[in-house]
């Protein structure tokens, strides 16, 4: 005679991992065994892939024969209309703001700075500048600070700073 073949016992933590099984044997906190009705998990669909006419689509840009990422363009396209500049030209409205005369001077103020701490330090790096105590120090110094920028205050703000230095 065939001896029945005996189902192991599934614990509440493993019972996910016996879906196909219409019932199974649980050991209760008790220890005291409870079979119980497995729900029937339903099967899950494969969804549909892309339309076949979205898989021939390319890059609305002229020239660029690339496949379609988003919005009509390729990720180089797509991505440099976004604003981030990686892998594409630069965005109109930043080439715009670097030629106006703001973007002018905003550049020219920042590379004045840096060469500033490079005259009062001596570093030639601002990395290598403020990671030298003495060189903060001495860029913390009011009047060290003052003669290095002298020159590009205005008239009027030179006044001011004399008139200053006058009453204390």
């Amino acid at each position: 005679m065939k001896k029945p073949t005996k189902r192991p016992e599934v614990t509440q933590s493993g019972w996910s991992a016996w879906p196909e099984w219409a019932h199974a044997t649980i050991i209760h906190p008790m220890h005291y065994p409870v079979t119980v009705m497995a729900e029937e998990q339903p099967k899950s669909k494969a969804k549909p892939g892309p339309k076949k006419g979205a898989r021939q689509r390319f890059c609305t840009v002229e020239g660029c024969d690339r496949s379609h990422y988003a919005k009509g363009m390729c990720f180089k396209h797509w991505r440099a209309s976004k604003g981030y500049g990686a892998g594409g030209d630069r965005v109109a409205a930043n080439v715009s703001y670097d030629s106006s005369e703001q973007g002018k001077e905003r550049h020219k103020r920042s590379y004045l700075k840096r060469q500033i701490i490079k005259k009062l330090t001596g570093k030639t790096s601002i990395t290598a500048a403020f990671a030298d105590p003495a060189a903060v120090a001495k860029l913390r110094s009011s009047e060290a600070a003052l003669d290095a920028v002298w020159e590009f205050f205005t008239e009027e703000q030179k006044a001011v700073l004399r008139q200053r230095e006058g009453e204390s």
